[in-house]
This record gives structure tokens, sequence and C-alpha cells, in this order.
């Protein structure tokens, strides 16, 4: 029989965020709000998770698919944003999103990400181009 060698590292698989968006329409200083977010991996290319956006009272449950590179990544996103907007006139709507994103990961516990997407919320709410910029603690 062959001895178990439990001296290999375990891939980590879940992650916890937190991080600061934008959107890069706007006016610098004009909008911003923090985010904390969860993560899964599922094999070596594919994370699903969800961001909660404070300030902005959103969700966005992401899908994100690894590109190319291990330590420093390339990975392509495809985001849900769900907004509940504050105020009796505002009802909650949906948003299709997708983006790219570079992953600097320089431990296999740690990583740090920088995201830009396209997110468009039809005629009545429009496009907005959110940008993330964060880190990942992994387990």
């Amino acid at each position: 029989p062959v001895p178990l060698d439990d001296s290999a590292p375990r891939p980590r698989r879940f992650s916890v965020g937190a991080g600061f968006g934008l959107d890069l329409r706007d006016t610098l200083g004009d909008t911003g709000a923090p985010s904390i977010g969860v993560g899964v991996a599922i094999g070596s290319r594919l994370t699903i998770g969800a961001d909660a956006i404070i300030v902005a009272y959103a969700v966005m449950p992401s899908l994100r698919v690894r590109l190319a590179g291990d330590a420093f990544s390339v990975h392509a996103i495809a985001a849900m944003p769900i907004v509940f907007p504050e105020g009796e006139m505002s009802s909650t709507f949906v948003a299709g999103a997708a983006g790219l994103g570079l992953r600097y990961r320089p431990t296999p516990m740690l990583s740090f990400r920088l995201e830009a997407l396209a997110s468009f919320a039809g005629k009545a709410h429009g496009t907005t181009v959110p940008a993330f910029l964060g880190g990942e603690l992994w387990f």
C-alpha cells in the first residue's frame, strides 16, 4: 500500500472579501461604495460568488472564469446586479453585467482583485461601468 501524503497543500476553495467600487461614468468622488463578498471555487478555473454593495443597496451574484495565468491572472466575469433602491417611488430591478478582471495571488490564502464591468439595466435605469478594487482571503 502507498502511504497517504498529508504534506501536499490542499487547494483553497472558499473566499471572503472586501473592496470598494465606483461607477467610472460618474465624476470621481461623486460615487463609491464598500463591498463585502463570498466565493466558492469550482475546479481550477471557475468561481461563483456574491458581493453585497453596502451603500448602494445592491447584491451582485457573479461567475468568474480564469482565462490565463496563475499567481497573476486574467478572468472574465458575468454578473447579475440586483438593486434595491430606497424611496417610495423606487422599485427593485435586475441588470446584466459582463467584464474583465485582474487577480494577483501572492500566497494561496491571499489575493487582490481589480475588475471593471459594463452593466445594462434597460432604458429605465441605463448603463453603468462599475469598477472594484479589493482583497480576498481563501480557506
